[in-house]
């Protein structure tokens, strides 16, 4: 039996956020459009297991500004974050940021064992 994790996904792409929803329908997931959304998320809630989050987002904060806010701010939480993104060149960003990474699109399973992998270290 798996464990149920507290995940917030970060994406401007509604279909991208269903497509979450439906992966991720035996957790708790939180999912917002902007960073500023991902921000008020966090303070209300710094609890997450997960935190996916693409490199645009709607709003004035994009993914990276999010990363480096919740390095700051939150550095155990930041341990548990992954980007999400179709851009190769953001693996390069995302190393440099100590931070996961998993391109757009991935098999299902490749997110879900990141998931896991980052939720159980």
């Amino acid at each position: 039996m798996s464990k149920t994790f507290n995940i917030l996904v970060a994406d401007s792409n509604d279909l991208i956020k269903r497509s979450m929803q439906r992966i991720l329908k035996n957790h708790n997931v939180t999912i917002v459009s902007s960073g500023e959304d991902a921000i008020e998320a966090v303070c209300e809630n710094p609890n997450f297991d997960v935190i996916l989050s693409s490199t645009r987002l709607d709003g004035y904060v994009d993914g990276v500004q999010f990363c480096k806010w919740l390095t700051k701010r939150f550095p155990q939480l930041a341990k548990k974050f992954v980007f999400l993104s179709a851009q190769d060149a953001m693996r390069h960003v995302a190393e440099e940021m100590g931070v996961n990474f998993v391109p757009k699109p991935s098999p299902v399973e490749d997110l879900l064992k990141a998931i896991n992998q980052v939720a159980t270290c």
